[in-house]
């Protein structure tokens, strides 16, 4: 079962227009964006920075249809919340 804990929505410029926490069953993930891309909105999952200067994630899903049921119901809240259209 997937539940929204937390959508944070920001009134910012910035692509990143939320943050989101979410469980999973019994596992929480804090951390996940919704980002303006150019193709419209999506699910940024938490990633850290390394030694090497690159971006790696910490979470993401490993089964297509997990991400994109997560995708939908973020986006969804997300829109109710912003009081916008869904992308």
């Amino acid at each position: 079962m997937i539940r929204l804990l937390r959508i944070n929505v920001l009134k910012t410029v910035d692509r990143v227009k939320a943050f989101v926490d979410m469980e999973i069953n019994d596992l929480r993930i804090n951390g996940l964006k919704v980002v303006e891309g150019k193709n419209g909105l999506f699910i940024s999952y938490p990633e850290e920075k390394r030694k090497d200067g690159k971006y790696y994630k910490i979470v993401e899903p490993m089964i297509q249809s997990v991400e994109e049921e997560v995708e939908k119901l973020i986006i969804a809240e997300y829109n109710q919340k912003n009081g916008g259209a869904d992308v």
